[in-house]
């Protein structure tokens, strides 16, 4: 489950990385969090959760 976990973590830090780099900073110039929640956004948490609790989960059992 560690290794799964681990292996998840890579899209999940590709996805959010892209999030970042299109909406650095918006948000002092008066931006919305909800139209921050693109595609990128989204697939880095439908990743990210299960990564985490995969990485924890097997961190735990070893």
């Amino acid at each position: 489950m560690l290794a799964f976990g681990l292996l998840l973590f890579i899209p999940t830090m590709v996805f959010m990385f892209r999030w970042f780099r299109h909406h650095a900073f918006e948000h002092f110039d008066g931006v919305s969090p909800r139209s921050q929640m693109d595609f990128d956004f989204v697939y880095g948490m439908v990743f990210g959760v299960p990564a985490l609790l995969f990485t924890l989960c097997g961190a735990i059992s070893t």
